[in-house]
């Protein structure tokens, strides 16, 4: 994933990206690009929106376990709770979240049942009200043996690219507020 800055002209970016470093231990990037009619500031407020999350995503038994913390402009969030999915009941998420400024969020979702996935959302502008919306998520390889490593990592791969699919229909779901 390549990041660009976009800004006034001549200025330079006012602060600098926490990007996680290449690690052998999660799998690559798998992306989507979603297009809305909405700015930037309006895709953020919704990683922070609380309320939103039973409302539009039916989420149950949300718990914040940290209040939300401030430094500059990096806002770091905690929260979890279970979607319900029909015939089982429903999973349960424990998300950490950074977003910084208005282009960048970057989200560690624990899942139930030992997945782990990087999410990470970048609003781009693309013309006034109109945003690009990419999606990037990647699986955490949970095995060091690397005869298992290698046997389990498709599996892995898809349950990142499972969990893309639902990411971008939740966020897309968004666009009803």
């Amino acid at each position: 994933m390549i990041m660009v800055y976009h800004g006034p002209p001549g200025q330079q970016p006012a602060f600098e990206l926490d990007l996680p470093a290449a690690d052998a231990d999660w799998h690559p990037i798998a992306t989507k690009k979603l297009h809305f009619k909405t700015h930037p500031q309006e895709v953020n407020e919704n990683g922070l929106d609380h309320a939103h999350f039973a409302t539009i995503h039916k989420f149950r038994d949300f718990v914040v376990p940290k209040p939300m913390e401030i430094d500059g402009p990096r806002i770091y969030t905690e929260y979890g709770g279970t979607k319900p999915i029909p015939v089982i009941g429903g999973v349960s998420f424990h998300f950490k979240s950074v977003l910084v400024g208005l282009g960048f969020s970057l989200v560690e979702i624990a899942i139930q049942g030992g997945l782990t996935v990087r999410q990470m959302v970048l609003p781009t502008p693309v013309a006034e009200r109109n945003v690009d919306i990419y999606i990037g998520i990647a699986a955490k390889r949970h095995v060091r043996n690397r005869l298992v490593r290698a046997l389990l990592a498709p599996v892995e791969r898809l349950a990142g690219w499972i969990v893309l699919q639902v990411v971008a229909y939740e966020v897309q779901r968004d666009q009803l507020i």
